[in-house]
């Protein structure tokens, strides 16, 4: 695949342009806007937050 002239950004790339993740929503680059963040993480706090435990003893039976 031939790279875009510079100065085009995310030209000729597929999906790009289609409105799901464009550069000015999110910077690959940055550690401060990660999707991981929106999707994932949330997940986790779940699923580990599912069971309360009701004293620090029965979490350590765990």
């Amino acid at each position: 695949m031939e790279r875009p002239p510079k100065g085009q950004g995310h030209a000729g790339v597929p999906g790009a342009g289609d409105g799901l993740l464009g550069q000015d929503l999110w910077a690959p680059q940055s550690s401060n806007a990660n999707p991981l963040d929106y999707n994932f993480w949330p997940h986790i706090k779940f699923k580990a937050c599912e069971l309360r435990h009701p004293n620090i003893d029965a979490l350590n039976q765990e």
